[in-house]
């Protein structure tokens, strides 16, 4: 009897982030019959971990996100890198690294312009409208959403719900 091959399955660290998961996520989709693990655990990098179908993280990744692109385990489980967080310099030229970095590679150059723009957006609490949303009230205020959501279910700031919370620009002023 021949043993099963397991190099190609994906890691649960890197499942957790392809599905935006936390461990105990992945462990619910397991027992519920989604997500297919390996029967035993796998050495991957000098460590033993558990593995899982990539049909079924590609199946749910798609499931997640119909738009995204297909998801492509490197053939490395590591990024390369050159030492001074140069994204490009590494997905391109000789030796480019494969697919699935160049994919990594356009979602960090994404997020960076994202952050870019919402770092210099000019709401100040007086350009705010009377109610304003949990991310407008996140950016000023300097809390998380999850804390204000947390107030509001305390009932300790009043919120509205209209497409989402909606807090008034004056108890925000209160906290």
């Amino acid at each position: 009897m021949t043993t099963p091959d397991y190099s190609d399955w994906v890691p649960k660290k890197k499942v957790a982030e392809v599905l935006n998961l936390s461990t105990k996520g992945i462990e619910r989709l397991v027992r519920k019959g989604k997500l297919q693990q390996a029967p035993r655990l796998v050495l991957v990098d000098g460590e033993k971990v558990a593995v899982y179908n990539p049909g079924d993280v590609r199946r749910m990744a798609l499931e997640r996100d119909p738009e995204a692109a297909t998801f492509v385990l490197p053939a490395s489980h590591e990024v390369p890198s050159n030492g001074h967080g140069d994204l490009e310099a590494i997905t391109r030229g000789p030796g480019a690294a494969d697919d699935g970095l160049r994919m990594f590679a356009a979602v960090v150059a994404a997020v960076r312009v994202v952050m870019s723009e919402t770092s210099q957006t000019s709401e100040t609490p007086e350009t705010l409208p009377l109610f304003v949303t949990l991310a407008q009230a996140s950016a000023v205020t300097g809390l998380t959403q999850a804390h204000l959501r947390r107030l509001i279910e305390a009932g300790k700031v009043n919120a509205v719900r209209d497409r989402g919370w909606r807090i008034r620009r004056r108890d925000l002023e209160q906290l």
